[in-house]
């Protein structure tokens, strides 16, 4: 887990969304710019994909511009924790959502 994966699991697990108002869950639930976030994630590894295959000849050890493994990994390994915060963050807006829905079916005296 990354580094600012584990520090949003950490601020999750010691804050009490219920306590929280509406105005800070409505900016927790910003799940459509994390879309976008792995949107264009995506697209960037489609086309490192494209690029690899295009530049590796058959049998060579290389792969596309990588020199070596370590430049592959590190690239791979920084995908991988932007990945992984993004899934975090996900996560806390769910959480928030359900709090925020919870308490609107509170407000308007509907069962939750």
């Amino acid at each position: 887990m990354s580094a600012a994966a584990s520090m949003m699991r950490c601020l999750l697990g010691s804050t009490d969304l219920e306590s929280l108002d509406d105005k800070a869950l409505i900016t927790l639930c910003r799940q459509e710019e994390i879309s976008l976030q792995l949107a264009n994630i995506a697209h960037v590894m489609e086309g490192i994909g494209c690029l690899v295959s295009q530049e590796s000849p058959a049998g060579s050890p290389r792969a596309g511009s990588f020199e070596n493994r370590d430049d592959l990994a590190t690239m791979l390994f920084a995908f991988s924790n932007s990945i992984d915060d993004m899934a975090q963050a996900v996560y806390v807006a769910n959480e928030a959502e359900f709090v925020l829905h919870e308490r609107r079916q509170a407000k308007a005296g509907a069962p939750a």
